[in-house]
């Protein structure tokens, strides 16, 4: 099971929203993308990434005694709390940088998406961030080669949504920009073809839910 599956899987204990989920794949990506780290302490990382995350969003928050029980006890609080620290220092205590899930919030406005393309992508998303695709693109070209598959569902001419226009002084070069967008589109699409045969048995479920207009039902992942 990848730790980004494990991460999912404590949200689905603990019923946290959408944003703390992304913040606590982010925390812990960002932290493992400075520095090497153990086998035997991913783990670790991963809890203590979610638990800042539920900390920096949710209004209820499990302690850490519940968040040690749903991870069966593996570490304990002393163990979690040391760990927090530790990653906290090494991002220089900065949590607040916007998410790929904050940007999909952003597209999802200015495209005036409704909600079942938006669930839709979501689960494209956290579909793509467990396959660890976060590892192999940026969340710019992830985000605009999931849309290119939103407007393929409905029939619609592909147009890029240019995302790197509303940053300055981005400097970058556009054909590279169309190509990554391009390869990670098919790849996307790959991922979705072969996602029965993946891990993703809890996501399909939890997609298949009317908070999220069924969508897995509608495609049929069940």
């Amino acid at each position: 099971m990848s730790l980004f599956n494990f991460i999912l899987l404590l949200t689905l204990d603990t019923y946290i929203n959408e944003a703390t989920l992304f913040l606590a794949y982010d925390i812990f990506d960002r932290y493992c993308s400075n520095q090497p780290i153990k086998e035997d302490e991913s783990l670790l990382m991963a809890i203590t990434s979610f638990s800042i995350a539920i900390k920096y969003i949710e209004r209820s928050v499990p302690n850490l005694d519940e968040l040690c029980s749903i991870c069966g006890n593996v570490f304990n609080k002393e163990q979690i709390n040391k760990c927090e620290l530790n990653l906290m220092e090494k991002l220089n205590y900065n949590i607040s940088i916007p998410t790929i899930y904050n940007l999909f919030e952003f597209v999802k406005v200015i495209k005036n998406m409704n909600m079942k393309d938006y669930n839709l992508g979501l689960f494209i998303l956290e579909m793509y961030y467990i396959g660890g695709g976060a590892l192999k693109y940026n969340a710019l070209i992830i985000i605009e080669a999931i849309y290119l598959i939103i407007l393929e569902t409905h029939g619609k001419e592909k147009k890029n949504l240019n995302l790197y226009s509303y940053m300055v002084n981005s400097g970058i070069n556009i054909m590279k920009y169309n190509e990554e967008i391009t390869s990670c589109f098919l790849d996307i699409k790959n991922e979705c073809l072969h996602i029965k045969e993946k891990n993703f048995s809890r996501l399909i479920k939890k997609f298949a839910s009317e908070k999220y207009e069924k969508i897995t039902f509608d495609f049929h992942l069940l």
